[in-house]
Parts: C-alpha cells; structure tokens; sequence
C-alpha cells in the first residue's frame, strides 16, 4: 500500500473512527504508556516464546461485557418503532441518514448492506474474535503500578511489562491482521454523545467520503459497527483504562494451546526479538514475599533471552507493601 492509500485510510479512520482517533492523538501526545499484568509463569512463556497470546472473546473474564456494546448498537439500530427510548431511536436514525447517500455502483446503499451483514454476524463475529488486554499506565504511579490490577492478574507473584511512551503496537497492525484500539466506558448518555459526535463527521466530510472506493467504505462500516461490540465497556470499569489488541479468526492462524487450565484456540502475536528492547521500558514487580527470587529470575531472562546489558535497572519491584490474603 503506498503513502497516498495510508494517508487516505487515516483520514476516513479520523472521519468514521473519531472517539479512537481522539484517544490514540491523546495518548501519544501525552506520553502515555501500555503495561500487561499476568503472573510470573505467564510472563516467562512470554519473554521466553517471544509472545503474546490473543484469546478468544468468549473466554475472556468480562465476556458479559460483550454483550453490553452488542446491546448498545442494537438499541441504536434494531429499536422497534414504538420504542420510548427516543433518545436512541433518534440518534440512530440520524446516523443512518447521514450515512444514506452513500452507494456502491448498483445504487445499493452501502451502509444498509453493511447493517445488514452486521445484524446476521455479530454473536458470530464475537465467537471468533481474539483479544489480548493491556491497561494505561500512570507513570505518576510508575514505582507502584496499580493495586487493582496486581490483585486481578497478578496474584501472590505478578509482574507487569510497561512499554515505552507513546508505544502501542502499531507497527504490528498491518503486518499481523490485527487492531490496536482504546476501550470506551459509555453510559447512555456518553454512547449518544459520540454517536452524534460521529454522525457531524460524517456530515462535515460527505465530499470527500464520496471519493472514497465503495468496497473500502463499506470494509469502514462493517469494522466500525464490528469493533465497537468489542470495545464499548460498561463505565464502572473505567478505572482500567484498557486497550485492546483484536484480530478476528479469518485474518490469523489459530493454534490449539492450554490457557487457564482450558484446552483452547489461541491467535499468537510474535514479538520482535529485534526490536523488543527498544518497545519494552521496563518490568514492574508485583507485591510479593518472592520479591528477591523473582527479580533475579527476570533480570536473567532479560540478559539471556535479549541480550540486554542494563536489565538489572529495567526491572524493580513495586513499592506496594505486600499483604498476604
């Protein structure tokens, strides 16, 4: 794909993609950083293998959650007409309106077909979708990580890789079929406002989505409805502030591994053993009375795996006093 095709591609995610466009501009203007937390024989399958594991969205811990953006979208489209939820009916229609003139060579309406494909596929597409989580890390906090997250996936002997700012997968994206976006924690009221924020784009930009090639727009309409079931959380998990890694089973090749004492298909994301160096900032270690043990083991690992020569500052221990439970 040459230079002008990737500059159009940004501007119609800019346009039909404005909340993800909003916080990944945010997030690399303010320096912000990606940390995963798991435990420590997780994450020495991941130094050691080189890594990540993307699991399939039914599997996941908060897997209800799914069902929350799929409820959402529904709502917004699927609403019977009697509905007294007008809110929704409104915002919807006028989302489809502004989407209405956009056609493919048989004067077909590209966003009813994409509708459409979405309505008969969704609980499909969710079922073969694979995801791995990371969360914002405050480097206010950084000699810490977060409390809440050691105690969900950390355990007793957690670590946390956090790497560098701004970094966030990106380079990954074409090469692997995959999605690097921010989760959205919506209530009603904060689902419409960016749906309406959305539908101004749309409008603002009609000309120039107009040059866009039919199939592209319709490829756009599709993600952006398919993406958003997996992406919308409830706000009470706000407190995550979670990023998503998402590839979808026709785009990856599945592996049939043990995750969690489930035998599973899992989409592996290879890291760059050329590059890991320069993506990873440092390891954090969790709150544990292994402290010493678990240090000495990832600096090791480090230094053998990666050759790294300074990985004895690039991993420390957080200063959470540890609690046994």
């Amino acid at each position: 794909m040459n230079v002008l095709e990737n500059n159009l591609r940004e501007k119609i995610f800019q346009i039909l993609m404005p909340y993800a466009f909003r916080q990944i501009n945010r997030f690399e203007t303010d320096g912000k950083c990606l940390a995963y937390y798991t435990n420590t024989i997780t994450a020495k399958k991941i130094l050691e293998n080189r890594e990540f594991w993307l699991r399939n969205a039914s599997a996941m811990n908060d897997y209800s959650e799914v069902n929350y953006g799929i409820s959402k979208i529904n709502k917004l489209f699927f609403v019977d007409s009697t509905s007294e939820d007008k809110a929704f009916r409104n915002a919807g229609e006028r989302l489809k309106k502004s989407m209405g003139n956009f056609c493919n060579s048989n004067g077909d309406n590209i966003f009813s077909k994409a509708l459409h494909q979405f309505f008969y596929e969704q609980i499909s597409w969710v079922h073969n979708t694979y995801i791995v989580c990371f969360t914002e890390h405050d480097v206010s906090t950084d000699r810490y990580g977060r409390l809440s997250m050691w105690r969900a996936y950390g355990g007793d002997n957690g670590v946390a890789f956090v790497f560098k700012p701004g970094y966030r997968f990106q380079d990954y994206e074409r090469n692997n079929n995959i999605t690097v976006t921010p989760v959205a924690y919506l209530d009603d009221d904060e689902f419409l406002s960016e749906v309406n924020v959305l539908t101004d784009s749309i409008v603002e930009n009609e000309d120039m989505l107009h040059r866009v090639p039919p199939d592209t727009l319709f490829s756009f309409f599709v993600n952006l409805l398919r993406y958003a079931i997996v992406s919308i959380k409830h706000p009470g998990f706000r407190e995550e502030q979670e990023w998503r890694i998402i590839a979808h089973s026709g785009g990856v090749k599945l592996e049939t591994c043990c995750a969690r004492g489930v035998v599973q298909q899992v989409s592996k994301l290879k890291l760059c053993e050329d590059n890991f160096d320069d993506i990873l900032d440092h390891i954090i270690i969790g709150p544990t009375p292994y402290e010493n043990i678990i240090y000495k083991a990832f600096v090791n690992m480090l230094q053998s795996v990666y050759s790294m020569s300074n990985a004895e500052i690039r991993v420390f221990p957080s200063r959470i006093p540890y609690r046994p439970v």
